[in-house]
């Protein structure tokens, strides 16, 4: 954590400088074209401003939240007209956690729950992370995580240290699974009982509407794709030991893998579903 937190202060200071010398390099283009009109803008009784004479070039600015230009717009106006004022850009999605960032925001799902704490005190004043809402899945307590993202080198440092156990162990259990694919069985056809891990799942659409799909591994090594059964539900499927009873028809390009179809009897674990 130690090291972590000296990493993301260095992106952060680094990324602040940035936006200093940004606001700087604004206020000498500003300054510049005043001089180059010959004339500052007029304001009026409302605090508006507006052109002094004819022919008077002004530039006006969208911009983030540390400053950095989104949008610049150069226009001639006429002596009286009211001149567009820079602002801040507008957050067009209605994010409400970019509203209350600031600026653009990177969630990440499924965090430890203490983790999330530790990394929202360790880097209090640093970088800004708000741990959601509280929630079990398969036993744990996790929540989202929400990281500010207006330096995303600093950001990304902070997705990689939560997501670096998760990397480890998905590799460990694609190599796992691969030497189980090698010495797998033929894939049967007619009516089978499956039992082995949903690898992953997927939302897939077609024109009879979208449906959702698991990719099965069974225990004798040959992996199956179908429909998950609804009352499996569709959330925590992935990942977990399911078994149930199908019709298969083998690939016809891979003898170890087939397609499934009427799934019955479904079950996670000793837990009866279907």
């Amino acid at each position: 954590m130690e090291n972590l937190v000296k990493a993301v202060s260095e992106k952060m200071e680094a990324h602040n400088a940035r936006v200093a010398a940004a606001a700087k390099g604004r206020a000498t283009r500003l300054a510049n074209l005043i001089e180059r009109n010959g004339a500052e803008p007029t304001e009026g009784k409302s605090g508006k401003l507006h052109a002094p004479h004819d022919g008077y070039i002004w530039v006006w600015y969208w911009f983030d939240s540390d400053g950095f230009e989104v949008k610049e717009w150069e226009a001639t106006f006429m002596g009286g007209e009211f001149l567009p004022e820079s602002k801040k850009a507008p957050l067009f999605d209605g994010n409400r956690f970019e509203t209350a960032f600031g600026g653009p925001v990177l969630r990440i799902d499924y965090v430890e729950a203490d983790m999330a704490d530790q990394l929202a005190k360790s880097l209090e004043g640093v970088l800004m992370i708000k741990p959601g809402k509280v929630f079990e899945a398969r036993g744990d307590l996790v929540c989202h995580v929400y990281v500010a993202n207006k330096c995303s080198e600093a950001a990304k440092l902070v997705e990689d240290f939560i997501m670096a156990p998760r990397r480890a162990a998905q590799k460990t259990r694609e190599a796992e699974q691969a030497a189980i694919y090698a010495t797998a069985e033929s894939c049967p056809t007619g009516r089978v009982e499956i039992s082995g891990i949903v690898l992953t799942t997927k939302w897939q659409e077609s024109m009879y509407g979208s449906t959702f799909k698991m990719l099965v591994q069974d225990d004798r090594g040959f992996k199956v794709w179908g429909s998950v059964p609804t009352k499996m539900g569709y959330k925590n499927v992935q990942g977990r030991s399911v078994s149930f009873s199908a019709t298969i028809q083998p690939s016809e390009d891979d003898e170890k893998f087939g397609f499934f179809k009427r799934p019955t009897k479904a079950t996670f674990n000793e837990e009866e579903v279907a």
